[in-house]
């Protein structure tokens, strides 16, 4: 496995995110990319997209 400088890393991620933002999964997007999607959720952060669940909105 070929170790990436942190500019390629940080390119990818950006890359990513864009991919991401733009309305692709993310199991299609890890496809693409050859890798975990677990990874790609490591990079991301688990972000909560959309409304959240009934029963919580009124604990908010």
């Amino acid at each position: 496995m070929t170790r990436r400088t942190r500019l390629e890393q940080a390119e990818r991620i950006a890359a990513v995110e864009t991919q991401l933002a733009a309305g692709e999964r993310q199991r299609g997007v890890a496809a693409d990319i050859a890798f975990a999607r677990s990874t790609l959720r490591e990079w991301c952060g688990d972000v909560l997209r959309g409304d959240p669940p009934a029963g919580l909105t009124g604990m908010m």
